[in-house]
């Protein structure tokens, strides 16, 4: 009696053994992935245009057709190792001042082409089809810009350190057009070399870039590549393959300036009792935002008064805790490159998350208050200019350098008796950060050093007591 339920534990595994014994018979052997030290690094062979080339996703234009074709995708999932399950075909051509890309997706299958409609630089999980450019213009096989976009001509672009970290704040300025039809869909770029990064060369000098391409076919949940890119493989931009053929092609000028202007009236209703209630409050803003090619593969970025007033707000967050709330960086002038200033130790045992520069501190709400209320407290610290160099040498040295300089914020308050006063709430302040960074062993290694500095104007009455005039950190 007692040995009846131990057999049927007994038997119900081994069922299901044979049951999975016997469906793994009907399938398929699944080919192993290639090992990483096997890995194959394909070549394609670049030509330079020979005509225009429009870019309107039709690859109907005379240049596609002496260009050589870069096919035979492999698949990371769901078969690592397996040919793709769709022929996708690549050529690129270039000229003196861009780097054109067209894709042939093939698809048996056109009326089950996922193509939703979104946002720029949408988060990876949207279910959609997708045909990605990686191109690694220093070839160390570290640094690469990735041009994406969906058969809804939907972009998204995404910069690339260390092999595998990405910066999704990267938007580069480039032109994509897409098209479906009944053999599939079809992608056409045309990539300004202004955008990309690479060392001067000597003139007619053949240069040699990494490149790779991915597909993306969500009905299958399947991702190719087209130099092969092993599932465990831990890094990105080391399996590209190379692009060769890039002749003639010089170091561009740089330089954009955008200029604004801006004008603001807030309506809101308030305490009629209150001195410092206004109905209306206008406001207006002039500046602009800079950025320049430096020799060596550098890029400086300036912006004098700027105006992030387009930038997304902030989640409520209640702190009852003593340690200041960290807020993700959202502002376009710190965010972009912000993997040339990265450097994370742990810090007085606050863990590698907390790292060394918190830059939201720059044009932060101002720290001190006024003695008495009622009060009017500006919101933010101005931000009176701010300029950073950032990029990668020829030699593998990653800079940044960044200065910023705010200015001094005042408050008003009514004293007792009615008297009007104002008072420092945030004095003038300027912000500095250097890092370098030096790459050996072909990313396996690495040396480099960062320092800060903060220096305050505190000569105003009590700012000296409650602030310190100047902070450094190495």
């Amino acid at each position: 009696m007692h040995r009846r339920p131990t057999l049927l534990r007994l038997a119900l595994p081994l069922c299901g053994t044979l049951a999975a014994g016997a469906a793994a018979a009907q399938q398929p052997a699944r080919p192993a992935p290639t090992p990483a030290a096997e890995l194959r690094t394909p070549v394609l062979q670049a030509s330079r245009a020979t005509g225009g080339i429009r870019v309107d996703g039709r690859l109907d234009d005379a240049a596609w057709a002496a260009a050589e074709i870069a096919s035979d995708f492999v698949q990371t999932r769901p078969t690592p190792g397996a040919p793709a399950s769709q022929r996708t075909e690549v050529r690129i051509v270039y000229d003196d001042a861009a780097l054109y890309v067209a894709a042939r997706m093939h698809d048996d299958r056109p009326d089950s082409i996922a193509a939703p409609l979104a946002r720029r630089d949408v988060a990876s999980g949207l279910y959609s089809d997708w045909f990605d450019v990686l191109v690694d213009s220093y070839h160390d096989r570290r640094t690469g810009f990735r041009f994406a976009v969906n058969p809804r001509g939907v972009r998204r672009d995404v910069y690339h350190s260390n092999d595998a970290n990405e910066d999704a704040s990267w938007d580069p300025v480039y032109d994509v057009a897409t098209a479906v039809d009944s053999a599939g869909w079809t992608a056409e770029f045309r990539i300004p070399l202004s955008q990309l990064r690479f060392p001067r060369a000597a003139a007619g000098a053949e240069r040699t870039w990494g490149v790779n391409f991915s597909r993306t076919l969500a009905r299958r949940d399947e991702i190719a590549f087209w130099s092969e890119l092993p599932p465990n493989y831990t890094g990105l931009v080391s399996r590209a393959g190379d692009l060769r053929g890039l002749v003639g092609i010089g170091t561009p000028r740089r330089l954009e300036v955008v200029p604004y202007t801006s004008a603001r009236l807030t309506r809101e209703p308030g305490e009629s009792r209150d001195p410092f209630f206004s109905e209306n409050e206008v406001a207006g803003s002039i500046g602009a935002d800079v950025k320049a090619g430096l020799p060596g593969g550098l890029t400086l970025s300036a912006t004098i008064n700027p105006d992030f007033g387009q930038v997304e707000v902030d989640p409520a967050i209640i702190n009852l805790s003593a340690f200041e709330t960290r807020l993700e960086e959202k502002r376009p002038f710190f965010v972009e490159g912000a993997s040339n200033f990265r450097f994370a130790p742990s810090v007085m045992g606050m863990g590698a998350a907390t790292g060394l520069l918190y830059s939201r501190r720059i044009g932060r709400v101002p720290q001190l208050g006024v003695p008495t209320e009622p009060s009017d407290v500006p919101g933010t610290t101005g931000i009176l200019g701010a300029a950073k160099i950032s990029g990668k040498t020829a030699s593998g040295w990653s800079l940044g350098i960044l200065e910023a300089v705010t200015g001094e914020e005042s408050g008003r308050y009514l004293e007792t008796g009615g008297l009007r006063q104002t008072a420092v709430v945030e004095p003038m302040t300027n912000y500095f950060l250097g890092r370098v960074n030096r790459e050996m062993r072909q990313g396996q290694s690495a040396i480099g050093g960062i320092f800060t500095a903060v220096n305050r104007d505190v000569g105003a009455e009590r700012v000296d007591q409650l602030l310190r005039s100047s902070a450094y950190t190495g």
